[in-house]
């Protein structure tokens, strides 16, 4: 029971509108109500949290946008990264549009009503832009003309996942517990299929084949040669975080704090742990893979975990900070996202030393999202 309550107060957080309650503290993680969306490219991590998106480098801000809070404004999905621009979605139902070297904003789209949100990132395929709202809608925009849709595609409930394309299909899933395929030209439901739970993480293309864990713990495929839904492997706990498919194998977290590695293609399993020693914590994040072949899981209460692909345990720290965000790799570095903690940013190399730290504080705290607020960013670098 205590682990569904805790489940059910993430739920409630990302559903309100991040109303920001009087807390004392200076600091911006004080006020932690969601948690921060990152993306990254070989030098720059961007972070869409709370009332702006920041690009940070090195642990040094590179510019921030808006510069000062505007009211109402606020992010959480991570940017997208395309062709010299970051495409971020924010709480008032728009997609923003920014140049990547200064943060300045070129464009932005807004859908229908600013009562509507958008939890998952833009995608960007085929010279197309696609857009899920949690208004339950899909749009379609051609990159050279982002005044008008293309489409919109109106399905039965909300939209927290980004869709995947390929091949000339949009496939979508929603929180009623479905896996759609739409026409990437015309938004056509061409197939709408059942599936055991809620999608939360990303939907992951290997081996010709899409895959999803579910809330219904169970990890499973859609196939887009036979068109069919087929479940690989069951879990201990509800899944959150994606999967990670490697040389055949898949890796999966699950809300009860256990790790999976299961044949891709039998299911099969190849070990199972009991990462976290307490139901009370478990995996939001995503696993993945470091640049020196070893896996990284990062626990709701911090603690990094590092395994080789056999499920032995190499290396482990505890960090200051709840840690729900899904890390990004950087070169040989890995960037994790904090709430609340004393950084928004930490950075570690793949055997967990710690590279940089960036923190953003707050000079008068926010008490609503139309309050003024006044933010000094503060960067500091580790000595080594």
């Amino acid at each position: 029971m205590k682990r569904k309550k805790q489940f059910l107060l993430v739920l409630l957080m990302i559903l309100t509108t991040m109303i920001l309650s009087g807390c004392a503290g200076n600091s911006a993680m004080s006020n932690a109500v969601s948690w921060p969306g990152l993306s990254a490219d070989d030098e720059t991590v961007y972070v869409a949290y709370t009332s702006s998106v920041q690009a940070v480098s090195n642990g040094k801000l590179l510019w921030k946008y808006p510069a000062e809070a505007q009211n109402g404004m606020m992010f959480f999905a991570a940017p997208t990264i395309y062709d010299g621009k970051i495409y971020t979605g924010t709480y008032q139902n728009e997609v923003h549009i920014l140049d990547q070297n200064d943060g300045t904003l070129i464009t932005k789209i807004t859908l229908e009503t600013n009562k509507n949100k958008i939890l998952a990132s833009p995608v960007i395929a085929d010279d197309m832009l696609f857009i899920a709202s949690n208004n339950g809608s899909v749009y379609a925009y051609t990159l050279d003309n982002l005044s008008v849709p293309v489409w919109q595609t109106n399905l039965s409930t909300e939209i927290w996942v980004s869709p995947f394309v390929s091949d000339g299909k949009v496939y979508v899933t929603t929180l009623d517990k479905r896996f759609l395929v739409l026409d990437e030209k015309t938004g056509t439901i061409e197939k709408a299929l059942s599936i055991s739970g809620a999608v939360m993480g990303k939907l992951v293309f290997a081996n010709d084949r899409i895959y999803f864990g579910t809330l219904g713990k169970e990890v499973a495929y859609f196939d887009p040669a036979t068109e069919e839904i087929k479940t690989v492997m069951h879990t201990n706990g509800e899944i959150w975080a994606s999967p990670l498919i490697i040389d055949g194998k898949i890796i999966v977290a699950d809300m009860s704090g256990y790790l999976y590695c299961n044949e891709s293609e039998s299911g099969k399993s190849i070990w199972q742990i009991k990462a976290v020693s307490t139901d009370k914590v478990g995996f939001i994040a995503d696993p993945i893979l470091l640049q020196n072949g070893n896996l990284l899981a990062v626990a709701e209460d911090g603690n990094l975990m590092v395994y080789d692909t056999d499920g032995k345990s190499v290396n482990s720290r505890l960090i200051n900070g709840k840690t729900m965000s899904s890390p990004v790799v950087i070169g040989e570095s890995f960037v994790a996202g904090l709430i609340p903690g004393d950084a928004l940013l930490r950075s570690y190399t793949s055997d967990l030393k710690e590279d940089w730290w960036y923190i953003e504080t707050v000079e008068s705290t926010a008490l609503t999202p139309t309050a003024e607020v006044s933010q000094e960013t503060v960067t500091e670098t580790p000595a080594k």
